[in-house]
């Protein structure tokens, strides 16, 4: 991955930021030797706490912190439930419910996950989604368990490939810490989408 791909800065004091990771960089260093928030951080700070990760091809907001003690604040907020994490995706299928919560337990651990649909398509959901836990692919396993993966999601979503977008649909689109919300407008890639599913709804009967 080239190196100037690297995020934008949303928020900043001395302590910690807040980050918008675009879809394509990794939260931290791989096996595939990507460049990386971290490598970003050490470059940049020369410390790279990372509160919480997003997968390689999600976009949207991270906290990191710039020293250990803000790490382990931050860190201890995370896990009690005081930074609330919420994200915007795109499923596959008809959500039955304007809102719930799925629970099927990850890896041996419960996990929560609650969603609200903001819009129905002819055969999609755009929907928010809020982490009560924070499993790996919880969002992304969560919805494929349903019946309905995210968009794009060519890991769980078993029967071939969807032509529509090549990445999962995911965006972490809010980010609350200490009572500050903080945004992050959906990228480019996503909004096209949305505007393409918004012109297939509009020319089915």
């Amino acid at each position: 991955m080239a190196k100037n791909l690297e995020p934008e800065i949303v928020f900043e004091n001395n302590d910690f930021l807040v980050i918008n990771k675009p879809a394509g960089l990794d939260s931290q260093n791989s096996k595939e030797s990507r460049f990386s928030v971290v490598e970003w951080m050490r470059n940049r700070y020369g410390y790279a706490g990372l509160v919480h990760r997003l997968d390689l091809n999600t976009s949207g907001l991270m906290a990191c912190a710039k020293n250990e003690k803000a790490a382990k604040k931050l860190t201890d907020s995370l896990i009690a439930g005081k930074m609330r994490r919420s994200y915007i995706a795109v499923v596959i299928g008809k959500l039955p419910n304007d809102q719930g919560q799925i629970t099927h337990e990850l890896d041996d651990k419960t996990s929560l996950t609650h969603y609200k649909v903001a819009e129905r398509f002819a055969n999609s959901t755009l929907v928010e989604v809020d982490l009560e836990t924070g499993r790996k692919h919880q969002i992304r396993r969560h919805f494929a368990l349903e019946g309905h993966p995210l968009l794009g999601d060519h890991l769980y979503k078993k029967a071939g490939s969807h032509l529509l977008f090549n990445r999962p649909a995911l965006h972490a689109h809010s980010l609350v810490i200490d009572g500050q919300r903080y945004q992050a407008l959906l990228p480019a890639d996503i909004v096209k989408l949305v505007d393409r599913l918004r012109a297939v709804k509009s020319k089915t009967p």
